[in-house]
Formats: structure tokens, sequence, C-alpha cells
């Protein structure tokens, strides 16, 4: 048989339609692993319209490689255009990871001293998010920071540390799932200022990620209702709050010092009134709060109404609770 050229373009036309079906087929494939949802991870990226972290559903093809897929896909642009990724290019930066119990160890180079502070944070805030919530056995709980496999410090030089879900810093876009009734028990001096009085508070609409910072404001307001009135200076801001392996850091505003005028007695009992709400085990904090320590203004301070110790942590005193 004689091929002619009208055999070669039928021929032609039928193989770009077989090519078609087989890339439709391929493509409806991959929209279905990723629709799944044991097949859909989430990868957290920065919204600057809302100037918070969001995931964004991306599928994986190899359950096996769930781990090396995120880490790939941090160091990706996003499919959302609303979406920027924090991560710079990965050659380079990312020296290395590995996941030792519950623990995912990364390791970046000394490129990672040269971004900005708040990208920095958002960027360990990403890494985070998205590992601690992949379906790994066993879960990634935790991440430690490395840099050229030494401990990551902070601007202060002092190490990053195990970081949480919940001392981040940077908390993700709200989910439903994260907000929750929540009822406290907080600590507040007395009305002649000889120990600390316990009374319960319910919070209807608590971030499960900033029980910290919620128990230190309530603590600010007062309990207005039960005649309960905080001995805090209520222009007091809250600038930061993060709990490090047990050490809740306590960053307040100047106020706090400032506008605070009394005796070295009643001022311990305002700061044992703040430390043992928050090492309150009811209170469930989500990251074993044993300490606390206080900055104002994001440094430590040397004196405070003539408290002794300010510029160590504080330990729970059960000996001021009255009653």
């Amino acid at each position: 048989m004689k091929i002619t050229k009208h055999h070669l373009i039928i021929f032609c036309i039928a193989l770009t339609l077989a090519l078609l079906v087989v890339l439709t087929v391929l493509l409806v494939r991959n929209s279905r692993a990723e629709a799944a949802g044991d097949n859909t991870i989430g990868i957290y990226y920065y919204n600057e319209t809302s100037d918070l972290i969001e995931a964004e559903p991306r599928g994986i093809t190899d359950e096996s490689k769930i781990l090396d897929t995120a880490v790939e896909l941090l160091f990706s642009d996003p499919r959302n255009t609303s979406l920027k990724r924090l991560a710079p290019e990965r050659e380079g930066f990312l020296l290395g990871y590995t996941v030792v119990d519950n623990t995912l160890y990364i390791n970046f180079s000394e490129a990672y001293y040269g971004m900005e502070p708040l990208n920095a944070t958002l960027l360990r805030a990403s890494v985070v998010w998205t590992v601690t919530q992949l379906p790994l056995s066993p879960a990634v709980e935790q991440v430690r920071f490395m840099v050229n496999e030494e401990d990551m410090l902070t601007t202060r030089g002092e190490p990053v540390g195990m970081i949480t879900q919940a001392n981040t810093r940077i908390n993700p876009a709200l989910s439903s799932q994260r907000i929750t009734s929540r009822t406290f028990t907080l600590y507040f001096v007395n009305s002649d200022a000889t120990g600390l009085v316990k009374r319960q508070y319910t919070n209807n609409n608590v971030d499960l990620n900033q029980v910290e910072r919620t128990i230190v404001q309530h603590l600010i307001d007062g309990m207005q209702d039960e005649g309960l009135y905080s001995a805090i200076p209520p222009e007091t801001k809250i600038l930061d709050i993060a709990t490090e392996e047990g050490t809740c850091i306590v960053d307040l505003s100047a106020e706090f010092g400032s506008k605070f005028n009394s005796s070295p007695g009643l001022a311990r009992l305002v700061l044992l009134s703040i430390v043992n709400s928050l090492t309150e085990s009811g209170n469930d904090t989500q990251s074993n709060v044993r300490r606390v320590r206080f900055l104002i203004e994001s440094e430590i301070p040397q004196n405070f109404q003539g408290v002794s110790g300010i510029n160590q942590p504080f330990e729970r005193d059960e000996s001021v609770v009255l009653g």
C-alpha cells in the first residue's frame, strides 16, 4: 500500500488526539489526587493582604515522600497569586534536614542571618505549621532550627530552641477548629495587697495558640464584675509573649514600669499574679509553662520597684495565695 500525504495527515491527527487523551487522563488523576483528603497537605505561605501565614492545599503523589515534598514546596512559589513564599532560593540556603523521634532538625546556611528579622520569623513559622500538620508516623511535633550545624540564635544572641505551634510567635489565619471556649483560673492581688485571690473566668472566644496572651490580657483588664481591679497599669500593652522550653517570656510596654508606683511587696504580688496564672496547670497553655521571664520594651529589666531577682525567671509561688 502506498502511503500518501493524506495518510500522513490522518496519522498525525490520530497521534495528536491520542496524546491529548493521555494528557487529559493524567491531569484528571493529578487533580483527583490533590482533591482527596488523604493525598493533600497544607503548605504555609505568606498572605500580604491579611498579614498572616495561610495554608495552600497541595496534592502529593508519593506518600513515602511527604516530608520531602513539603520541604520542596516551601521553597517553591504558591499557585495562589495572593500568597507569597517566605523561603529564599533553596540552593545555598537549605543545607539539610532530618527527623529524630518527634523533632525535625533543619539546617540553614549563614544566609539565614542576612534575612530581615520579620521575614525570618515568618519563615520559621511557615516551616513549623507545615511540618507539624503532616500525616507522618511518628508525627513531627516540634522543629529545631540550625545554622551551619549550630543552634540558630535570636537577634539577642540566644538559642531559638525548640519551636512548636504554640510558640511560633506567628499564628496562621484563624480556623474555627482553633477557636473554643475556655475557663481560666486567674490570680489577682486582693484589696489590701496582702496576697493573691483565685478566680475563675470563662472566655468563649479563645484562640488556642494565644492562650498565654489571653491570660495576661485578662489580668490587665481585671474582673470588674467581681470588684477585682487589676494592679497592673491599664495602659500596659503586651508587646510579645512566647514560651520556649518551659519559660514564658512576657514582653510588656514601658507603661508597666513607668505608670507603676508602689512598694516592693505589692510589685512582687503583681508579678506573681502573672506567674501563677500562666503556670496554673488547669489553664492548659499547651506549652507547659513552668516559669516566667519578664521583659520591658524587649529588654531584661535590672530594677522594678525594688523587687529582687527581676532579671531572672520567676517560678510559681503558692505561699502568697490566700484561702
